[in-house]
């Protein structure tokens, strides 16, 4: 009995690796991440050339800004944004 189920679970699984994918099935050719739209701002315009929530460098070329206590801060992503503006308790 155990012998015969071994050979049935098998035997499926030897069909189901051998089935051909469908020729119509979607396969992308490449992944990418959609960029956000960068503005351009004058030097020593932001309190730092670097998003104060993650690091990275957003030089004069910021994605997302805001101004807090009359402070212009850049940001690389809406999402840094918004974790700055948690953290700092603003609306």
């Amino acid at each position: 009995m155990t012998k015969s189920i071994f050979a049935i679970v098998v035997g499926l699984s030897l069909s189901a690796c051998s089935n051909p994918q469908p020729e119509n099935a979607a396969v992308p050719d490449k992944v990418s991440m959609e960029q956000e739209s960068s503005i351009k701002l004058a030097e020593g315009v932001l309190v730092s050339t670097n998003d104060t929530v993650c690091g990275m460098s957003v030089g004069n070329e910021p994605n997302d800004t805001v101004t807090v206590d009359g402070k212009l801060f850049g940001f690389c992503s809406t999402g840094c944004k918004e974790s700055f503006l948690a953290e700092h308790s603003v609306k």
